[in-house]
């Protein structure tokens, strides 16, 4: 089965093979890591590890998050009280070298992030994704001691690199059913059919269009969601707004900047490499008057931001690094990867 970037790259169709990454043949077999490991004298098996735990703890920060924003208005009281001095604000005072990170989720420990999926009254979220919570505690205490040694400058055991990668190889296909049950996307073509569209069908349309949508998490129960699919945890609605000449692309920059005070009420910002579309995600329990309204702020935004003039292919890969990490780029899975794209999702 094909390794996740080796797919993003097919849904491109045009990335010639030569431009392949690290991650599109087996680790052990880069000369560069072996270069690498013999010119700073590293053991080759501390960087695939930090590599393996780069992958793990970026995905479970993502993951995390998408699931207690869909669930939770109050998402952000299950997370750990930052110890003083904040770690967010001590990072943020450094003015001159500031990253572009802002969620308290980036500034968690390995420990904390674990201990949010573990939590029992949080639990029915994340149980979809993982092994029985008994076998998995058995599995973390492996995992964080190998994590330990890796933060510490420590020299691996000789399996730690077997046991970190067969527990990526356990939850490969969970992260990717986190990725592709996001964008199964069920588009509302009738306006009358979904209240949100209703609303929104008036618009101008001369510069750009707006299509709604929905998707539901896996740990839902659809059975027990009122219809007509109103309001729910677990239930997320989607709005791309479109060119509506594909003469014009979005100044994915202008945009962002003119609708940043309600950002907040996102989920996420996807952008497009062909700069012809931005797609919005919303938990369905906020407030639908703040769906509605931030929508049209995104609307109005792209309307004089939707111009005659190309855009490198590469300029919303730029922007979104950029941008907070909700803001994700086209490469990102969370931004391309369907039902209808089996792969491997860690390459492992």
């Amino acid at each position: 089965m094909e390794d996740c970037l080796c797919i993003y790259k097919e849904y491109l169709g045009n990335m010639p093979k030569s431009k392949l990454s690290i991650r599109d043949v087996p680790m052990e077999n880069s000369d560069s890591v072996k270069t690498f490991s013999e010119h700073f004298s590293l053991p080759e098996d501390t960087i695939f590890l930090y590599a393996r735990f780069w992958q793990l703890e970026t995905w479970l920060r993502q993951m995390v998050y998408i699931e207690l924003r869909s669930a939770e208005k109050d998402w952000e009281s299950y997370l750990p009280k930052p110890k003083e001095p904040n770690p967010r604000e001590k990072d943020k005072r450094l003015t001159h070298m500031v990253t572009s990170q802002e969620s308290m989720l980036a500034y968690i420990t390995f420990g904390e992030l674990w201990r949010i999926i573990q939590d029992n009254a949080l639990w029915g979220y994340f149980s979809v994704y993982f092994p029985p919570k008994d076998i998995l505690e058995v599995k973390l205490k492996e995992l964080s001691q190998i994590r330990h040694r890796v933060a510490h400058f420590r020299v691996p055991h000789k399996d730690d690199l077997r046991r970190a990668e067969q527990f990526l190889r356990d939850i490969d296909q969970s992260f990717w059913k986190l990725c592709t049950s996001y964008n199964n996307t069920r588009w509302f073509y009738d306006p009358q059919k979904n209240a949100l569209s209703e609303k929104l069908v008036k618009l101008p349309t001369h510069a750009v269009t707006v299509q709604i949508g929905r998707s539901i998490r896996p740990w839902v129960d659809v059975g027990k969601i009122d219809r007509p699919f109103i309001s729910a945890p677990g239930l997320l609605y989607h709005a791309v707004i479109v060119v509506s000449n594909f003469r014009n692309y979005l100044r994915y920059g202008d945009i962002l900047k003119f609708t940043k005070s309600c950002h907040k009420h996102c989920i996420h910002v996807k952008l497009d490499r062909l700069c012809h579309t931005i797609e919005l995600s919303f938990p369905s329990i906020l407030d639908h008057s703040i769906i509605e309204d931030t929508i049209k702020e995104f609307h109005e935004a792209a309307s004089t931001a939707a111009l005659p003039v190309p855009q490198d292919d590469k300029e919303a890969e730029r922007i979104a690094s950029e941008w907070p990490e909700y803001v994700l780029p086209p490469s990102d899975p969370l931004s391309f990867l369907t039902p209808d794209m089996p792969c491997t999702f860690f390459g492992v």
